[in-house]
Protein backbone atom coordinates (compact mmCIF):
# COMPACT_ATOMS: atom_id res chain seq x y z
CA UNK A 1 0.00 0.00 0.00
CA UNK A 2 1.08 3.14 -0.55
CA UNK A 3 2.52 5.33 2.38
CA UNK A 4 0.39 9.21 2.05
CA UNK A 5 1.99 11.93 2.22
CA UNK A 6 -0.78 13.12 5.34
CA UNK A 7 -2.96 11.30 7.34
CA UNK A 8 -6.36 12.22 6.49
CA UNK A 9 -8.36 10.23 9.05
CA UNK A 10 -6.87 12.49 11.23
CA UNK A 11 -7.01 15.66 9.33
CA UNK A 12 -10.01 18.01 8.91
CA UNK A 13 -10.69 17.62 5.25
CA UNK A 14 -12.86 19.98 3.26
CA UNK A 15 -13.31 22.45 0.09
CA UNK A 16 -13.82 26.22 -0.20
CA UNK A 17 -16.32 27.42 -3.06
CA UNK A 18 -14.61 30.33 -4.74
CA UNK A 19 -17.04 31.15 -7.52
CA UNK A 20 -19.18 29.69 -10.40
CA UNK A 21 -18.92 30.53 -14.16
CA UNK A 22 -22.09 32.28 -13.58
CA UNK A 23 -20.05 35.01 -12.21
CA UNK A 24 -20.90 34.53 -8.40
CA UNK A 25 -18.12 34.85 -6.46
CA UNK A 26 -18.59 33.62 -2.66
CA UNK A 27 -14.69 33.73 -1.64
CA UNK A 28 -11.36 35.44 -2.68
CA UNK A 29 -8.51 34.19 -2.19
CA UNK A 30 -8.14 36.56 1.14
CA UNK A 31 -11.70 35.59 2.32
CA UNK A 32 -10.37 32.33 2.39
CA UNK A 33 -8.15 32.78 4.43
CA UNK A 34 -9.86 34.31 6.39
CA UNK A 35 -11.68 30.69 6.80
CA UNK A 36 -8.97 29.14 7.00
CA UNK A 37 -7.98 30.50 10.44
CA UNK A 38 -11.12 30.58 11.81
CA UNK A 39 -11.51 26.89 11.21
CA UNK A 40 -7.85 26.83 12.80
CA UNK A 41 -8.88 28.54 16.02
CA UNK A 42 -12.34 26.96 16.14
CA UNK A 43 -10.65 23.18 15.95
CA UNK A 44 -8.18 23.84 18.12
CA UNK A 45 -5.40 23.82 15.40
CA UNK A 46 -6.85 20.21 14.22
CA UNK A 47 -4.67 19.51 10.87
CA UNK A 48 -6.43 21.49 7.80
CA UNK A 49 -6.28 20.02 4.67
CA UNK A 50 -8.33 22.17 1.83
CA UNK A 51 -9.15 21.99 -1.50
CA UNK A 52 -10.72 25.21 -3.75
CA UNK A 53 -13.04 24.82 -6.34
CA UNK A 54 -13.80 27.29 -8.86
CA UNK A 55 -10.42 29.01 -8.97
CA UNK A 56 -9.79 28.53 -12.79
CA UNK A 57 -11.18 30.43 -15.46
CA UNK A 58 -14.61 31.55 -14.76
CA UNK A 59 -15.33 29.59 -12.13
CA UNK A 60 -16.19 25.57 -11.13
CA UNK A 61 -17.11 23.38 -14.22
CA UNK A 62 -15.52 26.07 -16.22
CA UNK A 63 -13.67 25.30 -19.61
CA UNK A 64 -12.33 22.03 -19.08
CA UNK A 65 -10.35 20.46 -19.70
CA UNK A 66 -7.90 23.41 -19.55
CA UNK A 67 -6.64 24.84 -16.21
CA UNK A 68 -3.94 27.03 -17.33
CA UNK A 69 -5.73 30.29 -16.51
CA UNK A 70 -6.53 31.11 -12.50
CA UNK A 71 -10.25 33.16 -12.09
CA UNK A 72 -9.03 36.50 -12.38
CA UNK A 73 -11.96 37.51 -10.11
CA UNK A 74 -10.10 35.61 -6.91
CA UNK A 75 -7.08 38.02 -7.14
CA UNK A 76 -5.76 40.63 -4.30
CA UNK A 77 -6.07 43.42 -5.71
CA UNK A 78 -1.72 44.27 -4.22
CA UNK A 79 -0.68 41.26 -5.77
CA UNK A 80 0.72 41.70 -10.02
CA UNK A 81 -0.98 38.23 -10.73
CA UNK A 82 -3.84 35.67 -9.42
CA UNK A 83 -1.13 33.10 -9.39
CA UNK A 84 0.85 35.07 -6.94
CA UNK A 85 -2.41 35.65 -4.59
CA UNK A 86 -3.44 31.82 -4.84
CA UNK A 87 0.83 31.26 -3.78
CA UNK A 88 -0.07 33.69 -1.19
CA UNK A 89 -2.73 31.75 0.50
CA UNK A 90 -0.83 28.79 0.08
CA UNK A 91 2.19 30.19 2.12
CA UNK A 92 -0.15 32.04 4.92
CA UNK A 93 -2.27 28.74 5.47
CA UNK A 94 0.78 26.92 6.82
CA UNK A 95 0.61 28.88 9.81
CA UNK A 96 -2.39 27.37 10.50
CA UNK A 97 -1.51 23.92 10.36
CA UNK A 98 -3.44 24.04 6.42
CA UNK A 99 -2.24 22.42 3.35
CA UNK A 100 -4.23 24.22 0.11
CA UNK A 101 -4.45 22.81 -3.06
CA UNK A 102 -7.29 22.58 -5.60
CA UNK A 103 -10.28 20.52 -7.08
CA UNK A 104 -10.07 19.63 -10.69
CA UNK A 105 -11.72 17.54 -13.41
CA UNK A 106 -10.26 15.26 -15.53
CA UNK A 107 -13.54 13.95 -17.30
CA UNK A 108 -15.47 16.62 -18.73
CA UNK A 109 -14.27 18.67 -21.90
CA UNK A 110 -16.33 22.03 -22.87
CA UNK A 111 -16.57 23.56 -26.59
CA UNK A 112 -15.49 27.03 -25.40
CA UNK A 113 -12.27 25.37 -23.59
CA UNK A 114 -8.95 26.89 -25.06
CA UNK A 115 -8.19 23.06 -25.92
CA UNK A 116 -11.61 21.83 -27.41
CA UNK A 117 -10.07 22.20 -30.85
CA UNK A 118 -7.00 20.69 -29.89
CA UNK A 119 -8.80 17.23 -27.98
CA UNK A 120 -11.21 17.02 -30.63
CA UNK A 121 -8.83 16.98 -33.46
CA UNK A 122 -6.02 14.38 -31.45
CA UNK A 123 -9.17 12.52 -30.76
CA UNK A 124 -8.99 12.26 -27.46
CA UNK A 125 -12.69 12.51 -26.50
CA UNK A 126 -15.31 9.62 -25.85
CA UNK A 127 -17.00 8.31 -28.99
CA UNK A 128 -20.36 6.33 -29.57
CA UNK A 129 -20.09 3.37 -32.10
CA UNK A 130 -21.14 5.55 -34.73
CA UNK A 131 -18.31 8.00 -33.81
CA UNK A 132 -20.78 10.78 -32.44
CA UNK A 133 -18.99 12.24 -29.02
CA UNK A 134 -20.61 11.02 -26.09
CA UNK A 135 -21.78 13.53 -24.29
CA UNK A 136 -21.91 14.19 -20.18
CA UNK A 137 -23.90 16.24 -18.26
CA UNK A 138 -25.46 19.69 -18.17
CA UNK A 139 -22.94 21.92 -15.80
CA UNK A 140 -23.72 25.39 -15.41
CA UNK A 141 -25.98 25.28 -18.23
CA UNK A 142 -23.15 24.30 -20.27
CA UNK A 143 -22.92 20.93 -22.33
CA UNK A 144 -20.11 19.20 -20.71
CA UNK A 145 -18.56 15.99 -23.21
CA UNK A 146 -16.17 13.06 -21.88
CA UNK A 147 -12.40 13.14 -22.03
CA UNK A 148 -11.41 9.27 -22.47
CA UNK A 149 -8.62 9.04 -19.97
CA UNK A 150 -6.89 6.15 -21.73
CA UNK A 151 -6.76 8.29 -25.13
CA UNK A 152 -5.28 11.20 -22.93
CA UNK A 153 -3.09 8.96 -21.70
CA UNK A 154 -1.47 7.02 -24.48
CA UNK A 155 -1.05 10.17 -26.42
CA UNK A 156 0.83 11.93 -23.47
CA UNK A 157 -1.63 14.35 -22.74
CA UNK A 158 -2.64 13.61 -19.12
CA UNK A 159 0.82 13.86 -18.67
CA UNK A 160 1.25 16.91 -20.10
CA UNK A 161 -1.62 17.85 -18.64
CA UNK A 162 -0.79 17.16 -15.08
CA UNK A 163 2.86 18.78 -15.11
CA UNK A 164 1.39 21.92 -16.53
CA UNK A 165 -1.08 21.96 -13.30
CA UNK A 166 2.08 20.55 -11.02
CA UNK A 167 3.96 23.59 -11.75
CA UNK A 168 1.31 25.81 -12.39
CA UNK A 169 0.15 25.38 -8.57
CA UNK A 170 3.35 24.31 -7.36
CA UNK A 171 1.71 20.88 -6.56
CA UNK A 172 5.08 19.06 -5.12
CA UNK A 173 5.10 21.19 -2.06
CA UNK A 174 1.24 20.73 -1.31
CA UNK A 175 1.64 17.18 -1.92
CA UNK A 176 -2.87 16.69 -2.74
CA UNK A 177 -4.69 17.08 -5.54
CA UNK A 178 -8.75 16.24 -5.42
CA UNK A 179 -9.78 14.87 -8.77
CA UNK A 180 -13.71 15.71 -9.11
CA UNK A 181 -15.55 12.23 -10.28
CA UNK A 182 -12.93 10.94 -11.56
CA UNK A 183 -15.25 8.11 -13.54
CA UNK A 184 -13.85 5.70 -15.57
CA UNK A 185 -15.53 5.41 -19.32
CA UNK A 186 -15.98 3.07 -22.27
CA UNK A 187 -15.14 4.25 -25.51
CA UNK A 188 -16.66 1.79 -28.33
CA UNK A 189 -15.35 3.38 -31.23
CA UNK A 190 -11.81 2.80 -29.75
CA UNK A 191 -12.77 -0.15 -28.34
CA UNK A 192 -11.94 0.84 -24.80
CA UNK A 193 -13.65 -0.62 -21.83
CA UNK A 194 -14.24 0.54 -18.81
CA UNK A 195 -11.69 -2.38 -17.25
CA UNK A 196 -9.36 -0.51 -19.98
CA UNK A 197 -9.96 2.60 -18.45
CA UNK A 198 -9.81 2.19 -15.06
CA UNK A 199 -6.30 1.04 -15.96
CA UNK A 200 -5.61 4.01 -17.10
CA UNK A 201 -7.32 5.81 -13.89
CA UNK A 202 -4.14 3.88 -11.85
CA UNK A 203 -1.73 5.02 -14.28
CA UNK A 204 -2.88 8.82 -13.50
CA UNK A 205 -2.92 8.42 -9.87
CA UNK A 206 0.36 6.99 -9.79
CA UNK A 207 2.42 9.25 -12.01
CA UNK A 208 0.99 11.92 -9.28
CA UNK A 209 2.37 9.70 -6.47
CA UNK A 210 5.65 9.99 -8.22
CA UNK A 211 5.92 13.42 -8.06
CA UNK A 212 4.79 12.87 -4.23
CA UNK A 213 0.89 13.80 -4.30
CA UNK A 214 -1.56 12.01 -2.93
CA UNK A 215 -4.94 11.90 -5.14
CA UNK A 216 -8.50 11.96 -3.24
CA UNK A 217 -11.58 11.94 -5.10
CA UNK A 218 -15.40 12.59 -5.00
CA UNK A 219 -16.23 9.07 -4.03
CA UNK A 220 -14.63 5.10 -3.77
CA UNK A 221 -13.81 2.61 -6.39
CA UNK A 222 -12.58 -0.58 -5.23
CA UNK A 223 -10.32 -0.87 -7.80
CA UNK A 224 -8.16 1.91 -6.26
CA UNK A 225 -8.05 0.47 -3.11
CA UNK A 226 -4.75 1.46 -1.45
CA UNK A 227 -3.94 3.98 -4.08
CA UNK A 228 -5.86 6.69 -2.55
CA UNK A 229 -6.30 7.69 1.00
CA UNK A 230 -9.64 9.81 1.28
CA UNK A 231 -12.86 10.30 -0.95
CA UNK A 232 -15.23 13.13 -0.33
CA UNK A 233 -18.16 10.93 -0.21
CA UNK A 234 -17.87 7.81 1.20
CA UNK A 235 -20.06 5.14 -0.74
CA UNK A 236 -19.55 2.37 1.70
CA UNK A 237 -21.91 -0.39 3.37
CA UNK A 238 -21.54 -2.15 6.49
CA UNK A 239 -19.22 -5.09 4.86
CA UNK A 240 -16.88 -2.53 3.43
CA UNK A 241 -16.39 -0.50 6.60
CA UNK A 242 -15.67 -3.74 8.60
CA UNK A 243 -12.99 -4.89 5.64
CA UNK A 244 -11.40 -0.99 4.98
CA UNK A 245 -9.69 0.76 8.34
CA UNK A 246 -9.83 4.54 8.00
CA UNK A 247 -6.25 4.75 7.41
CA UNK A 248 -6.01 3.32 4.44
CA UNK A 249 -9.57 4.65 2.81
CA UNK A 250 -11.30 7.16 5.28
CA UNK A 251 -14.29 9.50 3.65
CA UNK A 252 -15.50 12.46 4.54
CA UNK A 253 -19.25 12.46 4.83
CA UNK A 254 -22.61 10.65 3.63
CA UNK A 255 -24.38 13.20 1.69
CA UNK A 256 -24.63 11.46 -1.39
CA UNK A 257 -25.55 8.17 0.60
CA UNK A 258 -28.26 6.73 -2.06
CA UNK A 259 -29.29 4.23 0.39
CA UNK A 260 -31.15 7.08 2.54
CA UNK A 261 -32.18 8.91 -0.58
CA UNK A 262 -35.38 9.10 -2.43
CA UNK A 263 -34.48 7.00 -5.71
CA UNK A 264 -37.06 8.24 -7.92
CA UNK A 265 -35.33 11.61 -7.03
CA UNK A 266 -31.98 10.61 -7.82
CA UNK A 267 -30.47 11.91 -11.17
CA UNK A 268 -28.55 8.93 -13.73
CA UNK A 269 -25.06 10.54 -13.47
CA UNK A 270 -25.34 9.72 -9.28
CA UNK A 271 -25.96 6.45 -9.86
CA UNK A 272 -21.77 6.10 -9.55
CA UNK A 273 -22.05 6.42 -6.14
CA UNK A 274 -23.34 2.40 -5.74
CA UNK A 275 -19.92 1.29 -6.56
CA UNK A 276 -18.51 -0.05 -4.57
CA UNK A 277 -21.89 0.43 -2.70
CA UNK A 278 -24.81 2.47 -2.02
CA UNK A 279 -24.17 3.59 1.58
CA UNK A 280 -24.88 2.56 5.42
CA UNK A 281 -27.67 2.55 6.77
CA UNK A 282 -26.14 5.20 9.51
CA UNK A 283 -22.69 6.68 9.00
CA UNK A 284 -22.57 8.27 12.47
CA UNK A 285 -22.08 4.96 14.33
CA UNK A 286 -18.98 4.39 12.39
CA UNK A 287 -17.83 7.93 12.14
CA UNK A 288 -18.29 10.40 9.60
CA UNK A 289 -16.78 13.84 8.63
CA UNK A 290 -17.82 16.60 6.33
CA UNK A 291 -18.19 16.92 2.63
CA UNK A 292 -20.02 20.39 2.10
CA UNK A 293 -18.36 23.07 0.44
CA UNK A 294 -17.70 25.90 3.02
CA UNK A 295 -17.92 29.70 1.48
CA UNK A 296 -17.76 33.01 3.14
CA UNK A 297 -20.41 35.48 0.95
CA UNK A 298 -23.73 33.15 0.00
CA UNK A 299 -27.34 34.91 0.94
CA UNK A 300 -27.97 31.41 2.95
CA UNK A 301 -25.11 30.16 4.20
CA UNK A 302 -23.02 31.57 7.09
CA UNK A 303 -19.60 29.19 7.06
CA UNK A 304 -19.73 29.26 10.58
CA UNK A 305 -23.38 28.94 11.38
CA UNK A 306 -25.39 27.19 9.15
CA UNK A 307 -27.33 24.46 10.60
CA UNK A 308 -26.83 21.96 7.72
CA UNK A 309 -24.05 23.67 5.85
CA UNK A 310 -21.81 25.14 8.18
CA UNK A 311 -18.67 24.26 9.84
CA UNK A 312 -19.92 24.71 13.93
CA UNK A 313 -22.53 21.64 13.74
CA UNK A 314 -20.87 19.70 11.31
CA UNK A 315 -17.62 20.02 13.31
CA UNK A 316 -18.44 19.55 16.64
CA UNK A 317 -21.30 16.55 16.18
CA UNK A 318 -19.37 14.53 13.38
CA UNK A 319 -15.61 15.50 12.98
CA UNK A 320 -14.92 15.27 16.66
CA UNK A 321 -16.15 11.40 17.09
CA UNK A 322 -15.47 10.92 13.06
CA UNK A 323 -11.59 11.60 14.16
CA UNK A 324 -11.93 9.82 17.44
CA UNK A 325 -12.86 6.86 15.90
CA UNK A 326 -10.72 6.32 13.34
CA UNK A 327 -8.13 5.82 15.94
CA UNK A 328 -9.40 2.56 17.10
CA UNK A 329 -10.15 -0.51 15.48
CA UNK A 330 -13.62 -2.01 14.16
CA UNK A 331 -14.61 -5.25 16.21
CA UNK A 332 -18.39 -6.26 15.17
CA UNK A 333 -21.37 -4.56 13.71
CA UNK A 334 -24.76 -5.71 15.12
CA UNK A 335 -28.42 -4.49 13.88
CA UNK A 336 -31.12 -5.03 15.73
CA UNK A 337 -34.88 -4.16 16.22
CA UNK A 338 -33.96 -1.48 18.73
CA UNK A 339 -30.35 -0.66 17.90
CA UNK A 340 -27.66 -0.45 15.42
CA UNK A 341 -24.27 -0.55 17.23
CA UNK A 342 -20.84 -0.74 16.17
CA UNK A 343 -18.00 -2.14 18.64
CA UNK A 344 -14.72 -0.20 18.53
CA UNK A 345 -11.50 -1.83 20.81
CA UNK A 346 -11.19 -0.85 24.23
CA UNK A 347 -14.92 -1.32 24.83
CA UNK A 348 -16.46 1.38 22.55
CA UNK A 349 -19.63 1.34 21.83
CA UNK A 350 -21.02 3.47 19.15
CA UNK A 351 -25.30 3.18 18.70
CA UNK A 352 -27.88 4.37 17.02
CA UNK A 353 -31.55 4.09 18.94
CA UNK A 354 -33.61 3.25 16.32
CA UNK A 355 -36.67 4.01 17.95
CA UNK A 356 -35.98 8.33 18.06
CA UNK A 357 -32.41 7.64 16.11
CA UNK A 358 -30.41 9.14 19.08
CA UNK A 359 -26.90 8.74 19.12
CA UNK A 360 -24.56 7.92 21.28
CA UNK A 361 -20.64 6.82 21.59
CA UNK A 362 -19.51 5.41 24.73
CA UNK A 363 -16.47 3.69 26.54
CA UNK A 364 -17.49 1.82 30.00
CA UNK A 365 -18.80 4.44 32.56
CA UNK A 366 -17.79 7.17 30.22
CA UNK A 367 -20.36 8.48 27.63
CA UNK A 368 -18.63 10.91 24.91
CA UNK A 369 -21.86 11.62 22.39
CA UNK A 370 -25.42 11.80 24.13
CA UNK A 371 -27.62 12.64 21.32
CA UNK A 372 -26.47 16.18 19.75
CA UNK A 373 -23.95 16.97 23.28
CA UNK A 374 -21.01 15.99 23.25
CA UNK A 375 -17.87 16.07 25.60
CA UNK A 376 -15.02 14.54 23.86
CA UNK A 377 -10.81 14.70 24.39
CA UNK A 378 -9.09 17.26 21.27
CA UNK A 379 -6.49 14.28 20.59
CA UNK A 380 -4.79 15.82 18.13
CA UNK A 381 -3.81 18.44 20.95
CA UNK A 382 -0.40 18.69 22.71
CA UNK A 383 -2.46 20.29 26.13
CA UNK A 384 -5.09 17.94 28.10
CA UNK A 385 -8.18 20.10 26.58
CA UNK A 386 -11.59 19.01 26.12
CA UNK A 387 -14.32 19.79 23.48
CA UNK A 388 -18.56 20.60 25.03
CA UNK A 389 -20.68 21.30 22.77
CA UNK A 390 -24.34 21.37 22.66
CA UNK A 391 -26.55 21.88 19.93
CA UNK A 392 -29.62 22.83 21.58
CA UNK A 393 -27.75 23.60 24.89
CA UNK A 394 -29.39 23.48 28.73
CA UNK A 395 -27.49 21.76 31.62
CA UNK A 396 -24.61 19.42 30.91
CA UNK A 397 -23.44 17.18 33.14
CA UNK A 398 -20.73 14.61 32.26
CA UNK A 399 -18.06 12.46 34.17
CA UNK A 400 -15.14 14.87 34.88
CA UNK A 401 -11.62 13.42 32.74
CA UNK A 402 -9.64 11.29 35.48
CA UNK A 403 -7.68 13.15 37.29
CA UNK A 404 -9.50 16.42 37.07
CA UNK A 405 -10.07 18.55 40.16
CA UNK A 406 -10.60 21.89 38.74
CA UNK A 407 -10.36 23.36 34.99
CA UNK A 408 -10.59 26.59 33.08
CA UNK A 409 -13.14 27.42 30.79
CA UNK A 410 -12.80 29.10 27.00
CA UNK A 411 -14.99 30.22 24.64
CA UNK A 412 -13.25 29.28 21.01
CA UNK A 413 -14.30 31.51 18.25
CA UNK A 414 -12.77 32.53 14.80
CA UNK A 415 -10.98 35.42 15.84
CA UNK A 416 -9.51 33.61 18.65
CA UNK A 417 -10.88 32.43 22.12
CA UNK A 418 -12.05 33.98 25.36
CA UNK A 419 -11.34 32.84 28.83
CA UNK A 420 -14.33 32.55 30.80
CA UNK A 421 -13.63 31.43 34.63
CA UNK A 422 -12.18 28.81 36.80
CA UNK A 423 -14.74 25.58 37.59
CA UNK A 424 -14.54 23.12 40.56
CA UNK A 425 -14.81 19.38 39.47
CA UNK A 426 -17.73 18.02 41.68
CA UNK A 427 -18.14 14.64 43.07
CA UNK A 428 -16.12 13.34 40.06
CA UNK A 429 -18.74 16.03 37.65
CA UNK A 430 -18.58 18.93 35.31
CA UNK A 431 -21.74 20.60 35.40
CA UNK A 432 -22.31 23.46 32.75
CA UNK A 433 -25.23 25.45 31.31
CA UNK A 434 -24.41 26.08 27.29
CA UNK A 435 -26.28 28.23 25.06
CA UNK A 436 -27.89 26.30 22.11
CA UNK A 437 -25.41 25.74 19.41
CA UNK A 438 -22.30 26.74 21.83
CA UNK A 439 -18.97 24.92 22.32
CA UNK A 440 -16.68 25.29 25.30
CA UNK A 441 -13.34 24.25 25.35
CA UNK A 442 -11.99 22.66 29.36
CA UNK A 443 -8.18 22.71 29.96
CA UNK A 444 -7.20 20.97 33.37
CA UNK A 445 -6.21 23.39 35.71
CA UNK A 446 -1.85 22.46 36.71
Amino acid sequence: MLKYRYDYHQSFVYKIFCASKSGETPTTFEEALEIIKGIYNMSLGMKLIVYLVGWQHEGHDSKYPDWREFNERLKRNCDKTTRDSFLWLCQQAKAYNCVVSVHVNMCDAYENSPLWHEYSEKDLLVRENDGSLRKGSLWGGEQAYLVSKTREWQSGYAQKRLDELIELLLLEEAGTLHIDVFEPYDNPYHGITHEDDFESMKKIVSYLNLRGIDVTKEWFHAELLGMIPMVYHLNFDEAQRLAYPPDVICGGGSMWNLRRLDRAKVPPWQGFFIRPSSGCLYDRAWGESFDYDLHMNQKDVDWIENETEGFRSNFYLKTIPWYYLNRLNIIRHTHSSEQYSVEFDGGHISTIDISNGRYSLYNQDRIFVDGDNIFMPALWSETNQWIMYSHVGGLQEWNAPKGWTEFEIYLPDKDGEKFIGQVDVINGKIKLRLEPRQSMVLRQKT
